[in-house]
């Protein structure tokens, strides 16, 4: 019940952050997101149960991404939860942190198409429902969080 609550309080938090921002309106992934017509492309990697030495082996784009993800998630635990912000320096704890803030230890990195636009998402689950970033393909610019499920535009 406490992880669902954190995600719906996410979700208004982000929203306002967004300037208000309709769900996927500024960057075009929530129609085509939920509607299933976003197409998976490029590398999809399960970090449910990854090694150090696998973890150590991702590319630098990746673990700068998976920073970013376990970072915002903390910083919006601290925000709303009162938890004190993880001290996030290195992938290891950043995947550590995103598996134990996960029901099901469920962690992956996946590229994804959305009709002409290539993204990659973090996904995690801190509830029921996914959880994650999603940055422009290439990049470590966030454009989008997944929160409950939602498709929230940064």
């Amino acid at each position: 019940m406490k992880n669902i609550f954190i995600a719906m309080t996410l979700v208004t938090s982000l929203s306002a952050q967004a300037g208000g921002a309709r769900f996927g309106s500024e960057c075009g992934l929530t129609d085509g997101y939920h509607e299933g017509s976003w197409v998976e492309v490029g590398q999809n990697i399960n970090l449910t149960k990854a090694s150090p030495s696998k973890i150590r082996g991702l590319d630098t784009l990746v673990k700068q991404q998976l920073i970013i993800a376990a970072k915002l998630q903390s910083s919006q635990l601290h925000q709303f939860d009162g938890q004190e912000e993880a001290k996030i320096s290195n992938t290891q704890e950043a995947v550590e942190y995103l598996r134990q803030s996960s029901d099901s230890e469920n962690l992956s990195v996946s590229d994804f198409r959305v009709r002409s636009k290539h993204f990659t998402q973090v996904l995690y689950y801190p509830g029921d429902n996914a959880g994650g970033v999603i940055f422009e393909a290439g990049t470590t610019h966030a454009v989008a969080f997944i929160a409950d499920s939602d498709v929230v535009c940064k």
